[in-house]
């Protein structure tokens, strides 16, 4: 008999409160199915504290205000003029700034950079592939011909084999689409 991985209830409890979910009860049900056999869910757990912070160009500015610092103290430990770190929260502000430059800034203020990139949508990625997922797979036959209390079953396994079908991964713009290789005469 086949050992069944223990599911991480947090994941489960947070997927299902930030999801923006339809109202039927068997969509739920085979969300909550699917969602146990999703292969990223560490990746889903790391990103979830960031998925409601809209992102913008002004943290350093905002973080060194919060710290009490004046810019020249920042300058200061930076090992910069007052007026060149002002360009630095200026090319940030701007989306300019090098990845580099930001970190010795966030360092100056004895902080760090954490690095995340997240949909524009502020959705996690689950629901984002199962919002593709359940357009194709609720209306496959066998979750029309599945009885009712089957249904949630027959959905969460139809969109597992879509997820998985090479045909509907290219359609999706999950693999690119390679021509067909002809065999020669």
């Amino acid at each position: 008999m086949r050992k069944r991985k223990k599911q991480n209830p947090e994941f489960l409890k947070w997927a299902f409160q930030s999801a923006e979910m339809p109202s039927s009860a068997i969509t739920r049900g085979a969300y909550e199915l699917w969602l146990r056999q999703f292969p990223f869910r560490r990746t889903e757990l790391r990103l979830r504290p960031f998925i409601p912070f809209r992102a913008h160009g002004d943290w350093l500015r905002q973080a060194r205000e919060s710290l009490f610092l004046s810019m020249g103290s920042v300058a200061v430990k930076m090992n910069v003029a007052r007026g060149t770190y002002a360009k630095i929260e200026k090319s940030e502000r701007a989306l300019t700034i090098k990845l580099g430059t930001l970190i010795k800034a966030a360092a100056a203020m004895d902080c760090e950079i954490i690095y995340v990139i997240r949909p524009k949508t502020c959705q996690s990625f689950a629901q984002i592939v199962w919002t593709k997922l359940i357009s194709r797979a609720k209306d496959h036959v066998l979750v029309r011909n599945a009885s009712t209390g089957n249904k949630e079953w027959a959905l969460a396994n139809v969109a597992l084999r879509l997820m998985e079908d090479t045909r509907f991964r290219q359609d999706m713009g999950w693999v690119e689409k390679r021509p067909l290789r002809r065999r020669p005469e």
